[in-house]
């Protein structure tokens, strides 16, 4: 199943497979009358592929990224309603667990810092299309990169930043940002995509940001 996570601005917003070894605890809460049981996998050395593709390649690239033995992946979808590409085209990054030794040449690891991130979200509402060069022209240049497998989805979050833009912007309404998620069959995703993408240039809808990844059914919770 397809996971999606759009943001949208509002006014008045994964795990892909795995295959590594895993010890199971059991959690006993203080009173003694509720327990869960814990899955723990090893902290794990990840390296980054990074490639521009588009919804209808999606659900083949994970499946293909699976069977090549990755771990961790999502598609972060182009939000520009003047683009082509709009929630079509899009950024997929897949993580595969590497030699916990493997070391990057010295000074090439990029990471983007608070004021790189500052630009980017004033981008997103004031120019989406140069948000996403600038965002997908990154993360391209983060191929091949190693990360550990407990803080590479870990990311910098500005606090009250979207008061900030609002005054800086001259926004007169108060707005925020209201997130979403919708769960979509993996044969489904492509068509519900384009429906989606009709119904966001028809109604205005201004998405800022979003992500699609994949998650599988669980077997423990009662809700299962």
């Amino acid at each position: 199943m397809a996971w999606m996570k759009p943001r949208t601005r509002s006014r008045t917003p994964a795990s892909i497979g795995s295959n590594q070894s895993s010890k199971r605890y059991t959690a006993v809460s203080p009173t003694g009358c509720e327990e869960s049981e814990i899955t723990l996998v090893p902290r794990t050395r990840l390296k980054r592929t990074v490639k521009v593709t588009d919804i209808e390649e999606l659900i083949p690239g994970f499946e293909h990224r699976i069977k090549q033995g990755y771990l961790y992946g999502d598609f972060q979808y182009m939000t520009d309603p003047a683009s082509p590409d709009f929630l079509k085209g899009g950024i997929f990054s897949c993580y595969l667990p590497v030699d916990s030794n493997e070391k990057e040449p010295e000074g090439q690891h990029r990471e983007l810092q608070v004021e790189d991130w500052k630009k980017l979200y004033r981008l997103a509402f004031t120019d989406k299309g140069k948000a996403y060069k600038a965002y997908s022209q990154y993360y391209l240049a983060t191929n091949d990169q190693l990360y550990w497998s407990d803080t590479h989805q870990l990311s910098v979050y500005l606090d009250d930043y979207h008061i900030k833009l609002n005054r800086e912007l001259g926004v007169k309404d108060d707005a925020s940002l209201m997130i979403s998620e919708i769960y979509v069959r993996r044969e489904d995703l492509p068509h519900f995509m384009i429906d989606v993408r009709k119904m966001a240039l028809k109604e205005n809808c201004d998405i800022i940001y979003g992500t699609i990844r994949l998650i599988k059914k669980g077997q423990e919770s009662f809700l299962a």
